[in-house]
């Protein structure tokens, strides 16, 4: 039987900025992951676009609050919820440079110490649309991302 997983909406600016803080903290320490395992579209994506390590890392500390969109649980983990956000980013295809929607989905995971690493468990093209919650601007996805 499948889960059904809920989606959280009821955030503060505050709460997301603080979210955002610590996640760019992690990220300056290189402390974060993308995630590659059974996922293929963002190996794809890093390719396709040939992400560096760097590049990843400003994508990743470029995202602010007006980015944001909502967050759902994780469906591996009760205990875990998943943020998402959107942001165009201006992306070299090879020497021809695209503004390029982009879908992030990040896990920060803390251990008993309450240290944190911070998995980036979707980072790819966007394919649907998404509304943004702070400024309810709506990202439009490319359903005939290749």
């Amino acid at each position: 039987m499948k889960q059904e997983l809920q989606k959280h909406m009821d955030f503060t600016e505050e709460e997301i900025n603080n979210y955002l803080r610590e996640m760019k903290a992690l990220v300056v320490r290189k402390k974060f992951k993308i995630s590659d395992k059974n996922r293929e579209e963002n190996v794809n994506f890093i390719q396709k676009y040939q992400l560096s390590e760097k590049k990843q890392q400003k994508m990743l500390l470029d995202l602010d609050i007006a980015d944001f969109a909502y967050a759902v649980d994780n469906y591996k983990n009760n205990n875990e919820v998943l943020y998402v956000f959107g942001k165009i980013y201006e992306l070299n295809d090879w020497g021809d440079y695209k503004k390029v929607p982009v879908y992030i989905k990040i896990n920060i995971i803390k251990d008993d110490s309450n240290k944190g690493f911070c998995i980036i468990v979707s980072f790819h093209q966007l394919e649907k649309n998404l509304k943004l919650l702070f400024n309810g601007n709506i990202l439009e996805g490319d359903k005939n991302v290749d």
